[in-house]
Protein backbone atom coordinates (compact mmCIF):
# COMPACT_ATOMS: atom_id res chain seq x y z
CA UNK A 1 0.00 0.00 0.00
CA UNK A 2 1.30 3.43 -0.90
CA UNK A 3 1.86 6.06 1.75
CA UNK A 4 -0.87 8.68 1.52
CA UNK A 5 0.76 11.97 0.50
CA UNK A 6 0.35 15.04 -1.66
CA UNK A 7 2.79 16.91 -3.87
CA UNK A 8 1.76 20.07 -5.69
CA UNK A 9 3.59 23.02 -7.18
CA UNK A 10 3.18 26.30 -8.98
CA UNK A 11 5.54 28.69 -10.73
CA UNK A 12 5.43 32.30 -9.69
CA UNK A 13 6.82 35.34 -11.45
CA UNK A 14 9.23 36.36 -8.70
CA UNK A 15 12.81 35.52 -7.72
CA UNK A 16 13.43 32.81 -5.13
CA UNK A 17 14.53 35.24 -2.38
CA UNK A 18 11.36 37.30 -2.82
CA UNK A 19 9.14 34.22 -2.68
CA UNK A 20 10.99 33.02 0.43
CA UNK A 21 10.42 36.38 2.10
CA UNK A 22 6.72 36.29 1.18
CA UNK A 23 6.43 32.84 2.76
CA UNK A 24 8.42 33.25 5.97
CA UNK A 25 8.57 36.93 6.90
CA UNK A 26 5.52 37.92 8.92
CA UNK A 27 5.58 41.46 7.51
CA UNK A 28 4.80 40.08 4.03
CA UNK A 29 2.99 36.83 4.80
CA UNK A 30 0.31 38.62 6.82
CA UNK A 31 -0.72 40.34 3.59
CA UNK A 32 -1.76 37.09 1.92
CA UNK A 33 -2.04 34.48 4.76
CA UNK A 34 -2.84 36.50 7.88
CA UNK A 35 -3.87 33.65 10.17
CA UNK A 36 -0.66 31.62 9.79
CA UNK A 37 1.79 31.83 12.69
CA UNK A 38 5.28 30.84 11.55
CA UNK A 39 8.90 31.76 12.17
CA UNK A 40 11.58 30.24 9.97
CA UNK A 41 13.56 28.93 12.95
CA UNK A 42 14.05 25.32 13.99
CA UNK A 43 11.82 24.59 16.97
CA UNK A 44 9.52 27.55 16.38
CA UNK A 45 5.78 27.10 16.56
CA UNK A 46 3.76 26.91 13.36
CA UNK A 47 -0.01 27.23 13.68
CA UNK A 48 -3.12 28.07 11.74
CA UNK A 49 -6.12 28.74 13.95
CA UNK A 50 -9.60 28.77 12.52
CA UNK A 51 -9.90 32.37 11.30
CA UNK A 52 -13.68 32.47 11.47
CA UNK A 53 -14.13 30.17 14.47
CA UNK A 54 -15.24 27.28 12.26
CA UNK A 55 -13.20 24.12 12.07
CA UNK A 56 -12.29 23.20 8.51
CA UNK A 57 -9.96 20.41 7.38
CA UNK A 58 -7.03 22.85 7.47
CA UNK A 59 -7.95 24.87 10.57
CA UNK A 60 -6.70 24.64 14.13
CA UNK A 61 -3.38 23.15 13.08
CA UNK A 62 -0.30 23.42 15.26
CA UNK A 63 3.20 22.04 15.25
CA UNK A 64 6.90 22.88 15.06
CA UNK A 65 9.46 23.86 12.45
CA UNK A 66 11.91 20.97 12.04
CA UNK A 67 14.40 22.26 9.47
CA UNK A 68 15.19 25.45 7.58
CA UNK A 69 17.49 25.80 4.58
CA UNK A 70 16.87 29.37 3.42
CA UNK A 71 15.86 30.27 0.76
CA UNK A 72 15.02 26.84 -0.60
CA UNK A 73 13.42 24.61 2.04
CA UNK A 74 11.26 24.84 5.13
CA UNK A 75 10.14 21.64 6.87
CA UNK A 76 7.57 21.50 9.63
CA UNK A 77 5.26 19.01 11.26
CA UNK A 78 1.73 19.98 12.20
CA UNK A 79 -1.73 18.63 12.78
CA UNK A 80 -4.97 18.88 14.66
CA UNK A 81 -5.20 17.70 18.24
CA UNK A 82 -7.45 14.82 17.24
CA UNK A 83 -5.35 13.57 14.30
CA UNK A 84 -1.81 12.47 13.51
CA UNK A 85 0.60 15.22 12.53
CA UNK A 86 1.84 15.45 8.97
CA UNK A 87 5.22 16.51 7.62
CA UNK A 88 5.11 19.51 5.31
CA UNK A 89 7.95 20.75 3.14
CA UNK A 90 7.96 23.99 1.23
CA UNK A 91 10.55 23.70 -1.54
CA UNK A 92 11.61 26.67 -3.65
CA UNK A 93 13.57 26.26 -6.86
CA UNK A 94 14.76 29.14 -9.05
CA UNK A 95 13.69 28.94 -12.69
CA UNK A 96 14.48 30.91 -15.83
CA UNK A 97 13.46 34.54 -16.27
CA UNK A 98 13.28 35.33 -12.54
CA UNK A 99 10.57 32.78 -11.82
CA UNK A 100 10.41 30.34 -8.92
CA UNK A 101 8.84 26.93 -8.56
CA UNK A 102 7.05 26.61 -5.21
CA UNK A 103 6.39 23.02 -4.24
CA UNK A 104 4.45 21.70 -1.24
CA UNK A 105 4.97 18.09 -0.21
CA UNK A 106 2.88 16.76 2.65
CA UNK A 107 3.36 13.23 3.99
CA UNK A 108 2.44 11.16 7.01
CA UNK A 109 -1.31 11.08 6.56
CA UNK A 110 -3.20 8.40 8.40
CA UNK A 111 -3.55 5.13 6.52
CA UNK A 112 -7.26 4.62 6.74
CA UNK A 113 -10.20 3.92 4.49
CA UNK A 114 -11.07 6.92 2.39
CA UNK A 115 -7.77 8.68 3.11
CA UNK A 116 -7.86 9.86 -0.50
CA UNK A 117 -10.87 12.04 0.34
CA UNK A 118 -8.99 13.79 3.16
CA UNK A 119 -5.92 14.24 1.00
CA UNK A 120 -8.05 15.71 -1.78
CA UNK A 121 -9.42 18.30 0.67
CA UNK A 122 -5.90 19.14 1.87
CA UNK A 123 -4.65 19.40 -1.72
CA UNK A 124 -7.46 21.85 -2.47
CA UNK A 125 -6.50 23.89 0.60
CA UNK A 126 -2.85 24.05 -0.54
CA UNK A 127 -3.92 24.98 -4.07
CA UNK A 128 -5.94 27.82 -2.63
CA UNK A 129 -2.99 29.04 -0.50
CA UNK A 130 -0.56 28.78 -3.39
CA UNK A 131 -3.05 30.70 -5.52
CA UNK A 132 -3.17 33.39 -2.82
CA UNK A 133 0.63 33.57 -2.86
CA UNK A 134 0.71 33.82 -6.66
CA UNK A 135 -1.96 36.55 -6.66
CA UNK A 136 -0.09 38.45 -3.95
CA UNK A 137 3.21 38.37 -5.82
CA UNK A 138 1.47 39.33 -9.08
CA UNK A 139 -0.05 42.44 -7.47
CA UNK A 140 1.46 45.66 -8.80
CA UNK A 141 4.54 46.75 -6.90
CA UNK A 142 4.69 43.85 -4.41
CA UNK A 143 7.82 42.17 -5.80
CA UNK A 144 9.64 45.51 -6.10
CA UNK A 145 8.65 46.46 -2.52
CA UNK A 146 9.95 43.14 -1.15
CA UNK A 147 13.16 43.46 -3.18
CA UNK A 148 13.74 46.96 -1.80
CA UNK A 149 13.20 45.72 1.74
CA UNK A 150 15.60 42.82 1.21
CA UNK A 151 18.22 45.16 -0.28
CA UNK A 152 18.05 47.38 2.81
CA UNK A 153 18.78 44.41 5.08
CA UNK A 154 21.85 43.36 3.06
Amino acid sequence: MLDPSLDISIRVAAPQEVVWAALVRPRFRVEWWPELELRARVGSRVAQPAADGRATPRADLAGRVLDVDAPSRLHFKWGRRDAPRTNVEWLLEPKKHGRTRVRVVETGFERKPYAAIDISLYRDAWRSRLGDLDDYLASPGVVARIERRLARRS
